[in-house]
């Protein structure tokens, strides 16, 4: 087994730990972390049942746009190249996940404090 072949398991590997891992329960544990997700327990636990889900489903989308991949490449370029290839579409795949669960924990976040904004008029 190659080099390349392993690092695509190991990123696979990697990915799908992330998934599975046991939910954070606190802010500021191990978990998906950023100034958004921190900001409160609600998106915290928000960002973390997404997160997860986004990962799944992007180990399923790395292994299935890289393992192709690298069997089509792997005798038609030089080997480093194609692991370079490997990592940057792990890079892309990886990004397109932040994106979406920051721009889904945005959204959230603007619902909470619609609907807190809504409980204070109701309340005065």
């Amino acid at each position: 087994m190659d080099a390349n072949l392993i690092q695509i398991f190991f990123i696979y590997i990697m990915l799908l730990g992330l998934a599975l891992m046991p939910p954070a329960k606190e802010i500021g544990s191990i978990g998906y972390r950023t100034g958004l997700s921190t900001k409160s327990q609600e998106l915290w636990d928000f960002a973390q049942k997404k997160s997860k889900k986004v990962f799944l489903v992007l180990a399923q989308i790395y292994l299935a746009t890289t393992l192709p991949l690298y069997y089509l490449l792997r005798e038609k370029i030089a080997i480093e190249k194609l692991g370079v290839i490997i990592v940057v579409l792990f890079i892309f795949i990886s990004l397109l996940g932040l994106v979406w669960i920051e721009t889904n924990l945005a959204k959230y976040d603007r619902a909470l404090q619609l609907k807190k904004k809504q409980e204070n008029e109701n309340n005065s």
